[in-house]
């Protein structure tokens, strides 16, 4: 048996524009960083924040490294 033809729309979301400012007041313990989301790309923004590692060169959270996420879920700068 069939049923009735059903209709599914969905939201045309792309990814969230994102600039991330050189970082500053840099020391061997600490350095200053900013991003700014400048779009969210028609989609809800769930977290914001940086991805950072001691030890890896480029890190990713794949590959062990910590993050810093700020609660404001929102567009602008943090």
């Amino acid at each position: 048996a069939y049923s009735d033809v059903l209709s599914t729309y969905t939201r045309n979301i792309s990814v969230p524009t994102v600039n991330t400012l050189s970082p500053g007041d840099i020391s061997s313990t600490k350095a200053q960083v900013k991003g700014n989301i400048t779009s969210s790309g028609g989609g809800k923004i769930l977290e914001r924040g940086f991805v950072y590692s001691k030890e890896q060169r480029e890190p990713s959270l794949e590959n062990g490294a910590n993050k810093k996420i700020f609660t404001e879920n929102t567009i602008g700068e943090f």
